[in-house]
């Protein structure tokens, strides 16, 4: 879990943005909460134990007009994702997405 958490922590390589935009992590949270093994009795058998994770990334942007496309790589760095609830702040006002594998987050019409 150690190992999962140091990745999650390292934004700049979980989220890629677009170059001209300049974009730096400027902080991070992780929260990781271990459940007791699935009720599903195959789960159970395998004693598979599933985790939610709350993560929250800053990203400060030195060009933020230049931020069109935000590019999620959570899904190809951890195989248990199946959603993200993502939410964003720009100059614009807020938005949220739920996305899932294929998804990016649009910040541009």
């Amino acid at each position: 879990m150690a190992d999962a958490e140091a990745k999650l922590k390292d934004g700049a390589t979980l989220f890629v943005f677009d170059e001209d935009a300049g974009c730096q992590q400027t902080d991070v949270k992780v929260t990781t909460a271990q459940e007791k093994p699935d009720a599903d009795e195959a789960a159970h058998d395998k004693g598979e134990v599933h985790s939610d994770v709350e993560a929250s990334w800053v990203f400060t942007c030195e060009k933020p007009e230049a931020l069109q496309t935000v590019t999620p790589k959570l899904f190809s760095t951890f195989s248990g994702f199946h959603k993200l609830n993502v939410e964003w702040v720009t100059d614009k006002g807020a938005s949220s997405a739920t996305l899932e594998k294929d998804d990016n987050i649009k910040l541009a019409p």
